[in-house]
């Protein structure tokens, strides 16, 4: 039997965006049937360090399944901002060979799946954090979120019925706007209903109602219903109310936050239930609007969003998934989608970032795409669950919904 080594080509289908990376080896298809019933084990060595090995390396080994010409292993558990390099291997005539080793890096950021959400799933919930604790309202109820013991306690409920109400904190203290204003104290967990505007400029909307703070006072806006006007301006020191001379934009379950100084609001869906791209600026000192670039996926292509979830660290705003579409995907549907981003406002750009998905051992992968989910930030922590999955079948004309009680944790390193 004449003694050759196999000649064989390690690649990659494409820089991985979450923790896990699909790796092929193709093997040289004149040599492949001289071969191949001699491959006694085959597969991929990985690992944070070159010049990988099966004796000093992590091993996703494939076994002695016949290659056809080309094979494909899953790497899985990565990190993120981290340089990994990987090369397939050919066991054979009891030694182990060694295709050519490439490198790649994940991007930035890691999930973990904390404890679920313990009642019943909910979408268009608001969350916000107070005192290193999360808060989620939704409905009627209110629940808080334990970040050191990884558990979940209802609290006393909301006054009344929500539904894609909004939140925000202002020196420490939560309220939440639903067709009227509610402060939360947080030490009595007792709600205490705000004077609502007066009567020439009444708003009654309270369904997806977007918000934002800056200079001690918060700025609502959109949402179905009557809110949709004006932008109006809460000054909780002088318990005031007033409102922008410019009307702000007409869109309902957008995303709303601030940024040095300015207010931002992106994406939503407007009048006719058409989903929006638009990314907005409010500068709160001249008290006018500018347009910006639009909201745009991993592949630059603008993508119209809708449901969100948005939460800061470390002044950088993290922003995704949501229900639209994902230009650069053919024959996708609008869908919830999984993709997550953080916001260069130096650039004016929308960078991706680590995207949530789980692989089992039979090597699903499931993404973790969502709208009307649930978002906040506990110091350098970001937060996201619940909400629905959703899909529209072009075939049956109709709207499929899974509503999901995952909850998941991202940390920048």
């Amino acid at each position: 039997m004449v003694e050759m080594e196999p000649a064989f080509v390690t690649s990659q289908h494409s820089d991985p965006e979450m923790n896990y990376i699909f790796l092929d080896a193709h093997i040289d298809e004149d040599q492949e049937p001289l071969i191949i019933d001699r491959i006694q084990d085959h597969g991929f060595v990985w690992s944070a360090e070159e010049e990988n090995s099966m004796e000093h390396s992590k091993v996703v080994s494939l076994g002695k399944r016949k290659a056809h010409y080309a094979f494909s292993g899953l790497v899985k558990g990565l990190k993120g901002s981290t340089t990994y390099y990987a090369r397939a291997y050919i066991q054979m005539n009891d030694q182990v060979y060694y295709a050519n080793e490439i490198s790649f890096r994940t991007k930035q950021g890691n999930w973990a799946r904390m404890a679920d959400f313990p009642g019943v799933s909910k979408m268009n919930a608001t969350g916000f954090s107070l005192n290193n604790k999360g808060y989620l309202v939704g409905g009627t109820e209110v629940w808080e979120y334990d970040q050191g013991a990884n558990s979940w306690s209802r609290k006393k409920d909301f006054p009344i019925e929500t539904s894609g109400a909004t939140s925000f904190v202002i020196e420490n203290i939560a309220y939440v706007y639903c067709g009227g204003l509610w402060k939360y104290e947080a030490a009595q967990d007792s709600w205490i209903s705000i004077e609502s505007p007066q009567d020439e400029w009444r708003y009654l909307g309270c369904e997806g109602v977007t918000s934002f703070t800056s200079g001690g006072k918060a700025y609502l806006g959109g949402g179905r219903g009557n809110l949709n006007k004006n932008l109006l301006v809460y000054d909780p020191d002088l318990n005031e109310w007033t409102y922008s001379k410019f009307q702000a934009p007409n869109v309902a379950f957008a995303s709303g936050f601030s940024l040095n100084g300015a207010g931002y609001i992106v994406g939503g869906t407007e009048s006719g239930n058409v989903l929006s791209s638009t990314v907005l600026r409010y500068n709160i000192p001249e008290g006018d609007w500018e347009w910006l670039e639009p909201f745009r996926n991993k592949n630059g292509l603008e993508t119209e969003r809708t449901g969100m979830v948005c939460f800061q660290i470390e002044n950088r705003t993290y922003l995704g998934m949501g229900y639209g579409t994902d230009p650069g995907m053919a024959g996708t549907d609008v869908e919830s989608q999984s993709d997550l981003y953080v916001y260069d406002h130096f650039e004016d750009q929308w960078k991706v970032r680590a995207i949530p998905v789980e692989v089992d051992e039979d090597i699903n992968v499931r993404y973790l795409g969502r709208s009307g989910g649930v978002s906040f930030a506990i110091g350098n922590k970001g937060y996201m669950g619940l909400g629905v999955k959703k899909r529209y079948n072009s075939e049956t004309e109709e709207i499929e919904e899974q509503l999901l009680n995952d909850f998941w944790e991202f940390s920048v390193k």
